[in-house]
């Protein structure tokens, strides 16, 4: 694995746990 590899997987992995943590946020909230 690359350098540039790791830096796509960590952004990836950054904005899917960003964007689970709005969904539950929503589910919580009744939205």
């Amino acid at each position: 694995m690359t350098k540039r590899t790791i830096g796509i997987g960590k952004s990836v992995g950054l904005a899917w746990l960003l964007g689970w943590g709005i969904a539950m946020m929503a589910k919580f909230a009744g939205i």
